[in-house]
């Protein structure tokens, strides 16, 4: 078994010309060579669901068999030579999928996704390491459909990880590269299945009780990270509301991952630096958001709606041209060098059990909210603004680690419905306010027309707050230990 540390990268067919032009390319001599790969699954995706993915590629007259493990940058593969473009149970022997499908599974295996791509390979020298720079241009194919693939790998092949990003800087500070984080066989299966181009939500994690905090951290925010470009594309091709609405989510979730092991990180020099450039970045994705859910009010009138959509489209140009500065795809990169070479996964906390160090965490992000949450009706609308951050925090918490709670059961579950209650109440409210602010910033009328809202609204919103809160407080903080409760 060998390890494939290797970052992939999206180029826009016109930057093409301008990589290969690159200084750092240009001491390496180019080889071009025509891929043709199969991939390969059950009727019931088994190797998918499992998180496998087995591959034949044929190049010339060659034919190699790879089965590899999902992982965004790192990730384990065996590689064999095969007769034909077909999988062999033999090659796979002392890989996972030889484990999960037994010899008589290969049977059942049929190809999915199809991906043909002409690579232009260098090998080039980085500061002392040895990085191979692969250019594939072509399409993939899956459930009848197909899309173009213009994409730049850059894979590690002797020296340190840390190399194969300082040279995407060096590309990115002169070709227009975007961080990718879909395979050619995620893209593929995605076709398949009439997945692709869809708004994706934040996914479900499998942390469990054996890792360790910096482990657990490098996960969620890597999930975080995922879940923000996934959608990118969405915002940029169809101004998608809903893909927008979700790139917020991924960096709430990102920033309160931040938060919830700030022990751990806040130390490390470029924690900080990182942390202002994503509220820089969440700070101008809020207005277009307030604006895409106040145009959702019916009653709204017909000049108000017009003034109203102008402003928002004035809000995603500005957002697009966000999303392609240098700043941006500088941040991107920079953070996913961070997560996986940062100078905090060297530290004493980075080692400690995951469960117990956010369960601490959690315990005081929790009794802060109690102390604040048992008179709702009392507090104004900045404090109870931001309750409703904190509440965002801790909901996000214990999403990111419920796989290490499960055995709670039943308690586990009501807790989380009531804080979904308590935050879908306290975000109404909020919505009144900032309905209130866009009247007065685009309508000139403060508190009139499409804003106004009845002062029995706001009571009812409070009562079912407040309704929320007793229920969280009765199930109570299922995730500590049960001497500790």
């Amino acid at each position: 078994m060998g390890r494939e540390v290797e970052l992939k990268l999206e180029i826009a067919p016109g930057e093409v010309k301008r990589l290969r032009r690159q200084p750092a390319l240009a001491a390496a001599q180019p080889r071009e060579q025509e891929q043709l790969s199969v991939y390969f699954d059950t009727p019931g995706m088994k190797l998918r669901k499992s998180g496998l993915v087995l591959r034949v590629r044929q190049v010339g007259n060659s034919f190699v068999q790879t089965v590899k493990a999902e992982g965004l940058f790192d990730r384990p593969e065996w590689e064999a030579p095969v007769a034909e473009l077909r999988p062999e149970p033999q090659a796979a022997s002392g890989t996972p999928v030889a484990g999960l499908l037994g010899t008589r599974g290969f049977a059942k295996l049929r190809p999915v996704v199809r991906s043909d791509v002409r690579r232009t390979r260098w090998v080039v020298e980085h500061n002392g390491t040895r990085i191979e720079v692969a250019l594939d241009e072509g399409e993939v194919q899956g459930g009848g459909g197909e899309q173009a693939i213009s994409e730049v790998e850059l894979e590690l092949l002797d020296g340190e990880p840390g190399a194969i990003f300082g040279l995407a800087r060096e590309l990115t500070a002169h070709v227009s590269l975007r961080l990718g984080v879909l395979s050619k066989a995620e893209r593929g299966f995605a076709l398949a299945n009439g997945e692709l181009g869809r708004v994706t939500k934040a996914p479900p994690l499998e942390l469990d009780s054996t890792m360790t905090a910096g482990e657990g951290f490098t996960a969620i925010a890597l999930s975080c990270l995922r879940h923000f470009l996934l959608n990118e594309p969405l915002v940029v091709e169809h101004r998608d509301p809903s893909a927008l609405h979700q790139m917020r989510v991924a960096m709430r979730r990102l920033r309160s991952a931040f938060s919830l092991f700030a022990p751990m990180i806040r130390d490390d020099r470029a924690f900080l630096p990182l942390r202002e450039e994503l509220r820089w970045f969440t700070s101008q994705l809020g207005e277009a958001r307030n604006l895409d859910v106040f145009l959702k009010q019916p009653d709204l009138g017909p000049a108000e709606r017009v003034k109203l959509e102008a402003a928002r489209e004035r809000q995603y140009d500005a957002i697009l041209a966000v999303l392609d500065s240098h700043r941006l795809r500088s941040l991107v990169l920079d953070l996913a060098a961070w997560l996986l070479t940062g100078e905090w996964r060297d530290r004493r906390r980075a080692g400690k059990p995951l469960a117990s160090f956010t369960s601490k965490r959690i315990d005081r992000l929790w009794d802060d909210i109690e102390i604040r949450g048992g008179d709702l009706a009392s507090l104004d609308e900045e404090p109870r603004h931001r309750l409703r951050i904190d509440i965002k925090k801790i909901r996000y918490a214990l999403e990111f680690v419920a796989g290490l709670h499960r055995g709670a059961g039943q308690r586990q579950k009501q807790f989380g419905a009531a804080l979904e209650g308590l935050q879908e109440s306290l975000g109404h409210l909020n919505d009144m306010a900032t309905a209130r602010e866009i009247a007065a910033a685009h309508l000139d009328a403060a508190g009139e027309g499409a804003a106004i809202r009845a002062p029995d609204e706001e009571a009812r919103h409070l009562a079912e707050a407040a309704d929320h809160f007793a229920r969280l407080e009765k199930v109570g903080a299922y995730w500590r230990a049960p001497a500790e409760r």
